[in-house]
């Protein structure tokens, strides 16, 4: 195909490289690092006059982010109509929602970390800034014009749908994906005559800063909890911002599985909430200049995990946010990286273990004291009372003993003589009560609240002065030795699990293969596709009936469209054994096992100093708690004392 640039030249275009709605990209025979773009349709006048205007405004900050035009083509002279334009051939990168997206991060960037995506956000802002310095609006700021390196470095693509400001003309930017549009432009039905402001720009950018951190997810996607359905749209014209501090009073709140703005610094937090909600509409969303100073701040508050290399995380979080997500749900967010030290071979596990065994137990706890050793007497005044008790029982007895006899050798009647004993048994009994009812009460007390705490503190003894602690730690670590060893067995075992069903991975390889971003689905626009991706449905591998049903607005109609296209895609695969094992999965299988080899040695190389430590804590505990039964034994023999005495 033969056409002409705006000084006249011949230009020969190559093979077609891609295609889309709006036109087709070819290389350039004769030049490496040009492509040309060839529309579909006849251009309008408008737009033919932005394309002529684009290049002479080309300079070399926009070179360093954006495919720019830099020359116009034309079917045959240059006075010719406009049929398409000359740009950067952009090579090295690719799509940002393959960052993103976990899945696809795991095979496309396999070494992308946080704290690359955070770099990444953040040279995402800076393109934005510069767009915005001389003038111009991305206006359709979606997931497929903006292309990301392995170095975190940011490339604007599609540049001639930008709104273009030149000398205070605008060239206005038509079209729009809803998923990044702000709240105000969600009723539109047409974005013609559309003129857009910087603050529009902000929302979307803050959109795919947020899914660059939040591995995905959109900020508007979320549970749902009030009447009817809430698609995506409605819920950004809403301002039902699903993450933030008010997301409970907008009856929303985050899907399963994600961070929370709480793993952020509050100057994060207060960014997203200014973009998302509705105080950020009048031109007060953030710049793009304050995300730069903001993530740039936040990489240094960066730490690594003691576990896994691979996951950096907030400085001021106790706990690893990636370490629980990853054990709570089952996946992997990032490459799980060795180090070098746990590369190099060092750790003897015959050595470990040997020292691990050498740590000496505590030994059974000690024998206590008998309570007899605890000789004391009673309490002086209940021992008054006692003993005051003693004589006026003997002298009541005898009482009655007398009275008794005197009555039966008197002569009396049966029915007097058995009076006169009531009577004289009552008196006796009314004698020796000389004991106020509150001594009795208050000694009584005394004696079951001291014997209680002696006997919760025995149990106490049983618990934790013996050495169970110590030989059920130690038993743990006994366990990790073994399953140390076995790794390579285990390693083993699963590739051979690997290639025994070959087809069953490779089938599923497949399937992961075709993303649901690029497919044309009935029902299922860019709203929905953000909607899964929030719920982790990235490819077709990840289609399952259940699954997607339960997903808020997903009924029976779109999930059944989704599970037929996954059905279309299955129908086009074909085994093949002479491929082997898919090298991705072997490395996957080698990362299962590395984290589990660096997790055990881990835990191995700290057993001694654990051991240690348990085995003092138990020495400690024994002398503590020795002063304390003795203290116990103590007061319960000066109870029991007192209560024997009275």
């Amino acid at each position: 195909m033969k056409v002409y640039n705006s000084k006249g030249d011949l230009v020969f275009l190559g093979p077609k490289i891609a295609s889309g709605g709006e036109g087709s990209v070819f290389d350039v025979n004769g030049y490496e690092n040009v492509v040309a773009k060839i529309y579909h349709k006849s251009l309008s006048p408008d737009k033919s006059e932005k394309l002529i205007l684009m290049p002479k405004i080309y300079n070399d900050r926009l070179r360093q982010i954006a495919a720019w035009p830099i020359d116009t083509l034309h079917s045959s002279n240059p006075s010719g109509p406009v049929i398409g334009f000359l740009m950067p051939k952009i090579t090295g990168y690719k799509a940002i929602h393959k960052l993103y997206g976990p899945k696809t991060r795991l095979s496309e960037f396999p070494e992308a970390n946080w704290d690359f995506l955070i770099h990444t956000s953040a040279n995402l802002a800076r393109a934005f800034s510069v767009m915005h310095e001389f003038g111009h609006v991305v206006g359709d700021i979606n997931h497929g014009n903006i292309l990301v390196s392995t170095k975190a470095t940011v490339m604007f693509i599609d540049c001639d749908s930008f709104q273009i400001k030149i000398k205070e003309k605008y060239y206005l930017c038509e079209v729009g994906v809803s998923t990044h549009q702000p709240p105000e432009f969600q009723r539109l039905k047409s974005y013609s005559g559309v003129i857009r402001t910087p603050n529009h720009d902000n929302f979307g950018l803050a959109v795919l800063i947020f899914q660059l951190l939040f591995m995905g997810r959109h900020p508007y996607s979320g549970r749902y909890h009030g009447p009817g359905d809430m698609s995506l749209e409605r819920s950004i014209r809403e301002y039902r911002f699903a993450y933030g501090n008010s997301a409970l009073l907008r009856q929303m709140e985050p899907p399963p599985g994600t961070l929370s703005l709480n793993d952020f610094p509050p100057e994060i937090s207060k960014l997203f909430e200014r973009a998302f909600l509705q105080e950020g509409t009048y031109d007060n969303r953030p710049k793009a200049a304050e995300w730069v100073s903001v993530l740039e701040n936040f990489t240094k508050q960066l730490k690594e995990c003691s576990y896994n290399p691979a996951h950096k995380y907030w400085s001021k979080l106790t706990l690893c946010p990636w370490c629980n997500l990853e054990k709570n749900h089952g996946i992997f967010l990032f490459t799980f990286k060795v180090t070098r030290n746990q590369l190099s071979g060092t750790f003897n596990i015959e050595l470990i273990w040997a020292q691990i065994n050498a740590v000496p137990s505590p030994g059974p706890a000690p024998g206590l004291p008998s309570l007899n050793k605890f000789k004391v007497s009673p309490n002086d005044k209940i021992k008054k009372y006692g003993d005051m008790h003693k004589k006026r029982l003997i002298l009541s007895v005898l009482l009655v003993i007398i009275s008794t006899i005197f009555s039966i050798f008197s002569g009396l009647s049966f029915s007097v003589v058995k009076w006169i004993i009531i009577a004289t048994v009552v008196t006796s009994y009314k004698i020796s009560q000389c004991i106020p009812p509150e001594i009795k009460k208050e000694v009584q007390d005394r004696y079951n609240k001291a014997k209680n705490k002696f006997q919760n503190i025995m149990q106490r003894w049983e618990q934790e002065a013996g050495e169970e602690s110590f030989i059920k730690k130690k038993s743990e670590f006994s366990k990790a030795v073994d399953r140390y060893k076995k790794l390579p067995s285990i390693r083993a075992k699963r590739f051979h699990e690997l290639e025994k069903n070959l087809q069953k991975y490779q089938f599923e390889t497949f399937l992961e293969s075709h993303s649901l971003d690029n497919a044309q689905i009935k029902g299922i626009g860019p709203g929905r596709k953000a909607t899964l991706q929030s719920y982790g449905i990235e490819t077709a591998a990840d289609i399952d009936y259940q699954k997607i049903i339960s997903i808020p607005g997903f009924g029976h109609v779109l999930t059944t469209s989704l599970v037929y296209w996954r059905k279309s895609i299955e129908s086009q695969f074909r085994f093949d054994p002479s491929k082997g094992v898919d090298p991705k999965l072997i490395a996957k299988l080698d990362n299962e096992i590395n984290q589990e080899k660096v997790k055990l040695e881990q835990i191995l190389l700290n057993g001694v100093q654990e051991l240690k430590k348990i085995s003092s804590q138990i020495i400690a505990k024994r002398k503590i708690m020795l002063k304390e039964i003795e203290m116990c034994m103590m007061e319960l023999a000066q109870a029991e004392a007192d209560f024997k005495a009275l």
